[in-house]
């Protein structure tokens, strides 16, 4: 005799508010589901939970990023550059389009006020980058490297 499970049965639970964005939703999964989606959840998650360190995160590029989703500049993912925050407290206004925040000491994760430098773009550009250079496991040659946050100066 073969023994068959009968299907899950569906749950129907009542329709509740998003605690975030106050859109109505049907919870699937759980009767105290507090948010309609992963993505409300998340932003809630990003300020309060004390792992997240109150919204700040290491950006994949190496600079601090600051949960702050009513910032002027209209974030896409609710994150802003912390230096470029910074750089606006000094300065007291916002910054403009056309300006860059330059890191003297080329690490972007140190924002300290006396190593940021608020500068025209053109300028900024035209600046002498570090030299990268990264060394071969296997013949122990070095050879300069573009754009890598791991190799060595």
């Amino acid at each position: 005799m073969e023994s068959t499970k009968p299907p899950p049965r569906k749950r129907n639970y009542p329709a509740k508010k998003c605690e975030l964005c106050k859109k109505t939703f049907k919870p699937k999964h759980k009767l105290d589901q507090r948010f309609c989606g992963k993505h409300c959840a998340a932003k809630v998650t990003a300020k309060t939970r004390k792992s997240s360190k109150g919204g700040r995160r290491l950006s994949s590029n190496g600079y601090v990023l600051l949960w702050m989703p009513d910032h002027h500049t209209k974030p896409k993912g609710g994150y802003v550059m912390e230096h470029r925050l910074k750089a606006e407290k000094r300065l007291g206004r916002k910054l403009k389009p056309s300006e860059v925040v330059h890191h003297r000491n080329g690490k972007k994760a140190d924002n300290r006020p006396r190593n940021l430098r608020v500068m025209d773009k053109r300028a900024h550009d035209k600046l002498k980058r570090p030299q990268y250079t990264a060394t071969c496991p296997r013949c122990g040659e070095s050879f300069p490297v573009k754009n890598n946050t791991r190799a060595t100066r």
